[in-house]
């Protein structure tokens, strides 16, 4: 499962994780999101132990999610764990990435991507290059053949087990 280490000195990076679960013809992708909580300068590392998030991604979203690295079109969704709070609700964005340019205020070139994950008052920001899109992308693409393949061998079992259980027809001769 890849993982992603953004550390930097002003203590602001991020960790990327995910993570799969295949299972009765669905499936799940994972995506773990911890800000830097420390920066050793001398060695140049970070720590990852500060404030995290998990969020659950269906197949279609991961499809969106490749949509965006693949033609460059964002992408945002919103997950609500209940209606009547806003601070369970997280909104997710994953677009193409152009930073602006301090003195003309103007969008620059685009660098990559970036996935933003807001969740009541926590915003996770992680940063995504060109080659890390890459390593995304063949990612999801094996983690959607995962899913589909697995729904292919369910529903031939399915078909078996119930082929298996049906009735035989009784074979009636003539006299």
């Amino acid at each position: 499962m890849p993982t992603f280490f953004k550390a930097n000195s002003a203590n602001k990076g991020a960790l990327l994780g995910l993570s799969t679960n295949v299972k009765d013809g669905e499936g799940a992708l994972f995506i773990n999101l911890v800000k830097q909580s420390s920066y050793d300068s001398s060695r140049k590392i970070g720590e990852f132990k500060g404030d995290k998030i998990t969020i659950k991604l269906s197949i279609f979203e991961v499809g969106n999610l490749f949509d965006v690295i693949c033609n460059n079109r964002p992408f945002s969704t919103v997950h609500r764990n209940s209606y009547s709070d806003e601070k369970s609700m997280t909104q997710i964005y994953f677009q193409p990435f152009a930073p602006e340019n301090k003195e003309t205020g103007q969008k620059g070139a685009q660098k990559g991507f970036s996935l933003t994950v807001v969740r009541g008052d926590s915003k996770f920001f992680f940063g995504i290059s060109y080659g890390e899109a890459q390593v995304l992308r063949s990612y999801f693409d094996y983690f959607l053949r995962q899913v589909f393949s697995n729904e292919q061998q369910n529903a031939k079992k399915f078909v078996k087990d119930r082929q298996e259980k049906s009735p035989k027809p009784k074979v009636v001769e003539k006299s």
